[in-house]
């Protein structure tokens, strides 16, 4: 992010909020800011002019930016993807949420075609309250969220019944 495309921002909010500028605080906001994209803070900063009272903290900017999908959006989601027996792999699907991607992830493609629309709401529902925070986390930290894709089927078809040793698992290699 450019210092002066920032000093705009910055100088926007300072008179939204009838507020003096302060060096010291423009040089803090910059260097907690400066990974983030300067048209997602200037939205964010827009935004928070236009509904909040005070002077926002860089934590308030910083939230502004991140958007969280309501649950329901995300079921709705979900549902439609499992009704759609024409996806068999997960780079088929065209996601509108991110974390709708992490939750069908979790839940396994192909398993959600099987279940009762019922039963798949309530396995997102917590499945969405075990990793939106964390989801969330990310996006505040400007992070990628690393999705990890449910391979139970092909887990549980490696593991054997009984201990083998070092060297017969050597040789099966």
């Amino acid at each position: 992010m450019d210092k002066d495309e920032f000093r705009k921002v910055m100088s926007f909010m300072y008179k939204a909020f009838r507020q003096e500028p302060s060096e010291d605080e423009f040089e803090t906001y910059y260097i907690l800011l400066k990974v983030y994209d300067i048209a997602m803070v200037k939205q964010s900063v827009h935004s928070l002019c236009t509904t909040f009272k005070y002077f926002p903290r860089v934590a308030d900017i910083v939230e502004a930016m991140v958007k969280v999908p309501e649950e329901r959006e995300i079921a709705e989601e979900v549902l439609k993807i499992a009704e759609d027996s024409s996806y068999k792999e997960y780079k088929d699907i065209e996601f509108r949420h991110e974390l709708t991607e992490a939750i069908i992830a979790d839940l396994g493609l192909g398993r959600i075609g099987k279940m009762s629309p019922q039963d798949l709401r309530d396995k997102v529902h917590f499945s969405y309250k075990e990793i939106m925070p964390s989801w969330k986390d990310c996006k505040m930290k400007n992070r990628v969220y690393q999705i990890s894709y449910n391979r139970r089927s092909k887990v549980s078809s490696l593991q054997s019944t009984k201990p083998q040793s070092l060297k017969s698992l050597l040789n099966e290699i």
